[in-house]
């Protein structure tokens, strides 16, 4: 609006009016200025909009996650639906209402109505209140089984991108000194200091590194997109994670922390869901209850000893009420059984699954110490040793001490180790976070 209602007007006459002097008041040079000062910030700011937030932790990955995902979403809603099932429970019939007109009673025409309400043993209500209850503490289980597994997934991924990038500078860096070896041999070769192979073999090392960068940038994209979709990212999020270091988890062998697993509870919930569902079973052999009132009129009949007769305007009411006993109960027999079976269904699954359980947590432990001890000997002894094979070697080559060979040779010794010792930090990494995943953390 700005450009079209001052500035282009004025440049417009400016053009007009090129051969005469034209001068333009100091005031609205400084509006301009201002304008287009606003106008440029603002545009600024609608490019870092749509760049989207940094995300730096794994914390506030994992909490945009919970609150983002739809398998989260869906768990949340489940219980919502769930706790409906509480103000379902009380359930009766719906109340019947009858009119009568006509002579049921003389051959006058006489009206009557009456109200009958259904209901069954208020045990059964009581009884699929409290599984309406089991049901909502199973669905409470199951969102904290999916958000576990989420957890786990985003870190997985948030580690594996980390790990991504530390080798994709470690690849740089051998991109460098063996770009700076070819230099060297490209210059020894053209004053005939060396031969040809010297120089191809630089060439071929340097391509190679080219194409493994090339790769893990492909393989550092494919990660982001992963992290995204666990995230159910809209707004283009990007990632600065830290480098990457080691996990830390205290008491990783004390195996009662299993206890704390959200599978394990939600397969001992459901235990208790078959066991309240056996109770409404049991309950419904229980007799219905029905209760009514009616009212009529009877006219012509006598309505006292004096013998006065009844007219339309004489109501006689009264109450009933009645039992339903279930003399054909082979059904309910039947549904009690088959409620029964599930108890004892679930009660089996529960017991193997904290076998299996506990089999997992005991391999994982097994993982964790063995990469443990490798990450030692690589933190410890490995690395440092590499640093110095890379630094001896890349002065030795300098000096002229050693060839090529020996010099690719030294190389590739130290960069294998600072390689492993990557692999083994992104093993470990990963062992220990499968290792809080089956304690719930």
């Amino acid at each position: 609006t700005l450009l079209t209602l001052f500035v282009l007007p004025i440049l417009y006459r400016w053009v007009e009016n090129r051969s005469s002097k034209v001068v333009i008041p100091k005031a609205l040079t400084v509006v301009l200025l201002v304008a287009g000062i606003s106008l440029f910030s603002s545009g600024e700011l609608k490019a870092q909009n749509v760049t989207g937030k940094i995300i730096t932790t794994l914390d506030e990955a994992v909490k945009i996650g919970l609150s983002n995902n739809g398998n989260v979403q869906v768990a949340k809603t489940n219980i919502e639906l769930q706790q409906q099932g509480k103000k379902a429970a009380f359930n009766p019939d719906k109340t019947s209402v009858g009119f009568q007109y006509g002579q049921y009673n003389s051959f006058e025409n006489d009206f009557a109505f009456d109200l009958n309400q259904s209901i069954e043993f208020p045990t059964v209500y009581t009884s699929q209140r409290k599984l309406a209850k089991e049901k909502t503490e199973g669905s409470q289980m199951q969102l904290a089984v999916t958000e576990n597994g989420l957890k786990r997934d985003i870190r997985q991924a948030w580690c594996q991108l980390v790990y991504l990038r530390e080798k994709e500078k470690l690849l740089l860096y051998q991109d460098t000194i063996y770009g700076r070896f070819l230099h060297a041999a490209t210059i020894r070769y053209e004053t005939e200091a060396t031969t040809y192979l010297e120089k191809a073999t630089a060439e071929t090392r340097v391509m190679e590194i080219q194409n493994r960068l090339n790769v893990i940038a492909s393989d550092i994209s494919i990660q982001e997109k992963q992290l995204r979709i666990l995230l159910n990212d809209t707004s283009k999020l990007s990632f600065a994670p830290a480098p990457l270091d080691e996990r830390v988890l205290a008491n990783i062998q004390d195996s009662t922390q299993l206890s704390s697993n959200p599978m394990l509870g939600y397969a001992k919930q459901q235990i208790d869901i078959a066991g309240a569902e056996k109770a409404v079973q049991s309950a419904k052999m229980l007799p219905d209850l029905s209760v009514g009132y009616f009212n009529q009129s009877l006219i012509g009949s006598e309505i006292s000893t004096n013998g006065d007769i009844a007219t339309g305007s004489n109501r006689f009411s009264g109450v009933q009420a009645g039992i339903s006993i279930p003399l054909f109960y082979g059904s309910y027999k039947a549904s009690i059984k088959s409620a029964k079976l599930k108890e004892h269904m679930a009660q089996t699954n529960a017991d193997y699954y904290q076998t299996v359980l506990q089999g997992q947590y005991e391999q994982q432990l097994q993982e964790v110490i063995k990469y443990k001890g490798s990450l030692n000997y690589y933190s410890d002894k490995a690395v440092p040793q590499a640093n110095l094979i890379i630094g001896n070697a890349q002065k030795s080559i300098e000096n002229g001490a050693i060839g090529y060979v020996e010099y690719f040779q030294s190389l590739n010794q130290g960069l294998e180790l600072k390689f492993n010792y990557l692999n083994t930090l992104n093993e470990y990494n990963q062992a220990i976070i499968n290792l809080e995943y089956l304690i719930g953390q």
